[in-house]
């Protein structure tokens, strides 16, 4: 049988719409407003990345659990100036310490439940709704299951918004870590961390390229959608005489001790981390939904990348020198 060659084209032409990939999703471009507290250049910031960022995520809350005495220490959140850039917003709650494991006393679960209502009223009467809670809390690998347990119990006390957690690499490898992402349904991979350096080195690490890679691949064989959080922050590393650690400065706000006598500088590589998300934007696990800058850059931030070196990093290209 003769096909005609209108027909073949029309074939032809079919064959090449089906076999066509569908393009990925692009990825979020999000940003942790970390300044605890408010201030005009706070505000400033928010307003100029309104046109390049998704998603403002503020840090509302400190809560601590030590004994019977919690202590809550509570940040302003700008809502009405978040409402002006027609942007979404979460806020995240950080637990630096919980005795005995979070969700280990049922005060944990009422205490965090009742920060969380107080902060999505307070977003309900002065800006746009609370879209998201992420739940900063640095669990022993030990307790895994238990955190677990704990994000279920607050998913279903706190149905109307959804609940992620942040999660360290060094989580993957445990038995538990699927089913503390299962539990909430999605989570954010922070894979910025200090790599102390030795006394003589000239630098510390704050962001391994090839380490968050290997984290990467990891998160997308599980197939859990996640975010992934990158740092833009810089630090001090302060050492005593015999190189032990005596405390990392990464904010204006932190004091520099006097017992330290080495003072070693750490940084967020700008084109490294710009040639990873050019890398991610072209092809990237499935199970990748964006990326959360860790912190939007504030002019009167000087421990962390400047506007210009923020959008360039955040769209993939290596800022100008």
């Amino acid at each position: 049988m003769k096909i005609s060659h209108g027909l073949l084209a029309l074939f032809t032409a079919v064959a090449a719409f089906g076999c066509t990939k569908k393009a990925p999703e692009p990825l979020s471009t999000d940003a942790y407003v970390r300044q605890q507290v408010r201030t005009a250049a706070v505000d400033a910031a928010i307003l100029r990345a309104g046109p390049f960022v998704d998603r403002f995520l503020f840090h509302s809350a400190d809560i601590s659990f030590r004994g019977n005495h919690p202590r809550v220490q509570r940040f302003e959140v700008p809502w009405d100036i978040v409402k002006k850039t027609e942007k979404h917003a979460g806020i995240v709650i950080r637990i630096p310490f919980a005795e005995g494991g979070l969700g280990s006393h049922p005060e944990h679960l009422d205490l965090v439940a009742a920060e969380i209502r107080r902060s999505l009223a307070s977003a309900k009467s002065n800006g746009p709704a609370c879209v998201e809670v992420q739940i900063d809390y640095d669990c022993p690998a030990s307790r895994l299951r238990l955190y677990s347990d704990f994000l279920s119990a607050l998913i279903r006390k706190i149905p109307e918004v959804p609940i992620a957690f942040t999660a360290l690499p060094s989580w993957q490898s445990d038995p538990d870590f699927d089913l503390l992402a299962r539990a909430t349904g999605s989570y954010v991979l922070q894979v910025h961390s200090l790599r102390l350096p030795w006394k003589d080195d000239p630098s510390a690490t704050i962001c391994d390229i090839p380490a968050a890679k290997r984290a990467l691949a990891h998160a997308g064989r599980l197939g859990i959608p996640f975010r992934l959080a990158l740092p833009t922050y810089s630090c001090i590393v302060q050492l005593d005489t015999e190189g032990r650690l005596v405390s990392v400065v990464s904010e204006d706000t932190t004091a520099i001790s006097s017992k330290a006598v080495y003072h070693i500088p750490g940084s967020a590589d700008p084109d490294a981390l710009a040639t990873l998300v050019a890398e991610l934007n072209q092809s990237a696990p499935k199970s990748l939904r964006g990326i959360i800058w860790y912190r939007l850059p504030v002019d009167t931030d000087r421990m962390n990348w400047s506007w210009p070196t923020f959008q360039a990093v955040s769209a993939g290209r290596s800022p100008a020198s």
